[in-house]
């Protein structure tokens, strides 16, 4: 199973200098356990509607 997370970006992180205001990551349960873990697949995002676009494709294996 995979959830989303989404979170702001802090002041003077250097994704800011893209434009990039939002982290999303994929956060997968590896063995049915409550535990989800970051595997390495996420993007920053410009907005809102950049993270939930690049959550849709994720979900179709387009990432």
């Amino acid at each position: 199973m995979t959830k989303f997370v989404m979170t702001d970006l802090p002041a003077g992180h250097p994704a800011q200098k893209t434009g990039a205001t939002i982290n999303v990551q994929a956060m997968v349960n590896v063995d049915g356990s409550e535990d989800y873990f970051y595997c390495g697949s996420g993007k920053f995002c410009k907005n809102r509607k950049e993270a939930d676009q690049w959550i849709k494709d994720y979900l179709k294996g387009k990432v």
